[in-house]
């Protein structure tokens, strides 16, 4: 068994846009980088944060890892991590992305090998202490962190891009102020009820099944037999691609709207 991933929160950035330091500029009463900190507690993951010597840091219940002073990158942070964290994988994820949950920072710790949680995305990503050639030659060009990724052909997990969103401008600090009194995505309210009753959330492709399952049924019948098809699926003995066959029979063919 490998050894269990650790979260490291990135800080060492300038945070020039921002007005002032990232990790201690406060959403909602909290500061910036304890946003991750506590997706990582209720994960029940061990986290630790990565910053330079000269950054602001409100009072931690975690470790801190100095980086070196240069250079400053967003890759600086992920490969020092990855030298001090004795060959576990490290699930790095930025202090100014206070919308990373713990559903999503567990789904990346559990995953095997490179993974991000969307492909256009650098962090937060799983990375292992494999990747450390990779990430040193492009550390040293300077390359964008995006190049890195693609070059480790990472796997995507998926998560919704408001999810990702980060922190850069005063602007972003209010606008994250505002997102998290709207309701949740799709995608996270499914994540999170799967977490509720200990389930993984479905996959897309389980999504998609389902999603042209209930389709199938409310075209063939009436609304309400949308879900009722799909709870009669979900209880059922057969794979959800063979009760949609069922139904596409039973409805008189698959030529139905796409949901």
């Amino acid at each position: 068994m490998s050894a269990p991933a650790l979260v490291a929160v990135l800080a060492g950035g300038r945070g020039r846009r921002l007005g002032g330091a990232k990790p201690v500029a406060e959403l909602e009463g909290m500061p910036l980088v304890e946003w991750p900190l506590e997706a990582a507690r209720e994960a029940g993951l061990e986290a630790v944060v990565v910053a330079k010597a000269s950054t602001p840091l409100p009072p931690l219940a975690v470790p801190v890892w100095i980086e070196p002073d240069e250079p400053t990158h967003p890759l600086a942070g992920l490969v020092f991590a990855l030298e001090q964290a004795d060959g576990r994988p490290v699930v790095a994820v930025a202090c100014d992305m206070p919308h990373v949950g713990p559903e999503l920072l567990a789904r990346l710790a559990a995953a095997d090998g490179i993974a991000a949680a969307r492909l256009d995305h650098p962090f937060p990503g799983r990375y292992e202490p494999s990747a450390l050639p990779v990430l040193r030659d492009a550390l040293a060009r300077e390359a964008p962190a995006r190049e890195a990724l693609a070059a480790l052909q990472a796997a995507e997990l998926g998560a919704p891009r408001e999810a990702l969103l980060g922190v850069n401008t005063p602007g972003e600090l209010a606008a994250a102020a505002r997102l998290g009194t709207v309701p949740p995505s799709a995608e996270q309210w499914i994540e999170a009820l799967a977490a509720a009753l200990g389930q993984p959330p479905p996959t897309a492709e389980q999504q998609e099944v389902v999603l042209k399952l209930a389709s199938v049924a409310a075209h063939a019948s009436e609304r309400r037999a949308a879900p009722i098809a799909c709870w009669l699926a979900a209880n059922s003995e057969i794979s959800l691609d063979e009760a949609l066959v069922l139904a596409q029979e039973l409805s008189g063919g698959p030529d139905v709207p796409d949901p």
